[in-house]
């Protein structure tokens, strides 16, 4: 029976549960988390979009020109949640924060640390496509001093088809 949700909704329930399981123990790693010391500072002064609200710490960002409050997640539990936003899909960097994001959640260094996830990623390494650099530079090429000093000739394959004979293009360029 269908439930009407999608899997992404299921995704979000669930990054979601990672943040509400305890919120005491969650207000509990936030404050005794030290790369979120910096937010708590600044939510007591009320800058950079930083506020605490019943001991949790959230921040205030912009998602599709709306102002939305974003958990603050701490350390302990950023790898599991990058590990439920990337491995559902394998979707790539920003796709990957966006959902975080989306999610209700964020941290200083979410673009970083998706980056750096999205690039350890073991799947997504054996899946991602081969790509060949050209190291040979390119030079422009050097133009006759003298006309017909140099010429040029290739020919085009078979231009028209008749029984009895073949037919090729001879080009020439000087």
């Amino acid at each position: 029976v269908d439930s009407g949700r999608s899997d992404d909704d299921s995704d979000v329930e669930q990054l979601n549960e990672i943040c509400n399981s305890n919120s005491d123990k969650f207000a509990d790693d936030q404050e005794n988390d030290p790369t979120l010391a910096k937010g708590f500072e600044m939510a007591k002064r009320g800058k950079g979009g930083y506020l605490i609200e019943d001991r949790l710490l959230f921040r205030t960002e912009k998602l599709f020109d709306k102002p939305v409050k974003l958990l603050c997640v701490p350390l302990a539990r950023r790898s599991e949640v990058l590990h439920l936003a990337h491995s559902t899909s394998h979707q790539a960097m920003r796709k990957t924060r966006d959902r975080i994001r989306i999610s209700g959640l964020t941290w200083d260094t979410l673009a970083a640390d998706c980056r750096r996830y999205c690039s350890s990623c073991k799947d997504c390494q054996l899946r991602a496509r081969i790509t060949c650099f050209d190291r040979v530079p390119i030079w422009p090429a050097e133009s006759a001093q003298q006309p017909f000093q140099y010429w040029v000739m290739d020919s085009a394959g078979k231009q028209l088809h008749d029984a009895e004979v073949e037919y090729y293009c001879l080009t020439r360029v000087c």
